[in-house]
């Protein structure tokens, strides 16, 4: 309540009501009182937290970035690795009624005359997506990478992420969010390559994604010798910052600077036909769910295996 007091010459005391507040007279002063109006509260009814989830499902990656802002319960829910993969199955059906391509142009700053590879990529890169159907393409990330490498390997997708391979680093990019993942440095190769042997897939028993790097510790060309690595990197893992050398080593040598292909939680490579004389005539399968090694025939074509893989 406030109340204040103005002088009156008045002699009778008066008393008024008006509009919130009371105006009492006497001979010598007036005095004002104000009340406050009490304010009826209109309490709005709870959304149950299973029909938050459902809504916050049907909407797009870059949407749910901006809504961890809103508070911590809608943070702790799109944070939720659960979440994350019902999020993600639920876009992937919808992607089979209308499948989509992610399109990453490579730009060249130099080239050199009489050289195998061009010396210098642009470090300016976009993400584009283009879904059939559609006359355009869509931008979803645009980033510079401020002179951190000189080449760019074969790029790897998968649900969503691109592994990145490049002549200094390997990178793991969210293209919807803009999030970049900066591998640390592996084992030392002893074969010198444009970028690493490497590959992208997801782990479907410990619901991680895994990057792995295949590495020569020695290698003789002449003498037809080697000695090769298998090292993993579990992305999201609590104390996984660093590499994982494995304890089984690779049955054959890769050919070198060559991205895995992804199929169902396996990566598979192309056998290095240098160092394995006669050729064995198979690829070399990787589990990212058990870690270990197994042979698969090539399928039964007359195309050379570089022209289908």
């Amino acid at each position: 309540m406030l109340s204040r007091n103005i002088t009156s010459e008045g002699k009778d005391p008066i008393k008024t009501y008006k509009r919130g507040r009371n105006i009492t007279s006497t001979g010598k002063e007036t005095i004002i009182t104000y009340k406050r109006r009490r304010v009826r509260r209109c309490d709005i009814p709870e959304v149950p937290e299973e029909l938050i989830t459902e809504i916050l499902l049907r909407l797009p990656v870059r949407s749910l970035a901006r809504f961890k802002c809103v508070c911590k319960a809608w943070q702790n829910t799109i944070s939720d690795p659960i979440f994350v993969r019902s999020h993600l199955l639920h876009s992937a059906t919808k992607q089979e009624q209308k499948p989509s391509f992610l399109i990453t142009p490579h730009k060249l700053d130099t080239v050199i005359d009489d050289e195998d590879w061009p010396t210098t990529f642009s470090n300016n890169f976009s993400f584009f997506q283009w879904q059939y159907g559609n006359d355009n393409m869509r931008l979803l990330h645009a980033m510079n990478f401020h002179g951190e490498f000189h080449s760019v390997g074969f790029m790897s997708h998968c649900d969503g992420l691109v592994l990145f391979p490049t002549d200094t680093n390997v990178y793991v990019i969210n293209p919807a969010t803009g999030d970049v993942l900066k591998l640390p440095e592996g084992q030392k190769d002893a074969k010198s390559s444009y970028w690493p042997t490497v590959g992208f897939g997801f782990d479907p028993r410990s619901n991680t994604y895994k990057v792995a790097r295949y590495f020569y510790r020695s290698v003789n060309y002449t003498m037809q010798t080697y000695d090769a690595g298998m090292e993993v990197f579990t992305i999201g893992q609590d104390g996984s910052d660093c590499w994982r050398e494995i304890v089984e080593s690779p049955p054959y040598s890769l050919h070198g600077m060559q991205v895995a292909v992804h199929c169902k939680g396996s990566l598979i490579w192309m056998i290095s036909e240098m160092l394995a004389k006669p050729h064995p005539n198979v690829l070399l399968r990787f589990s990212l769910e058990n870690e270990n090694f197994s042979l698969i025939p090539y399928p039964c074509t007359s195309l050379p295996i570089d022209q289908y893989i």
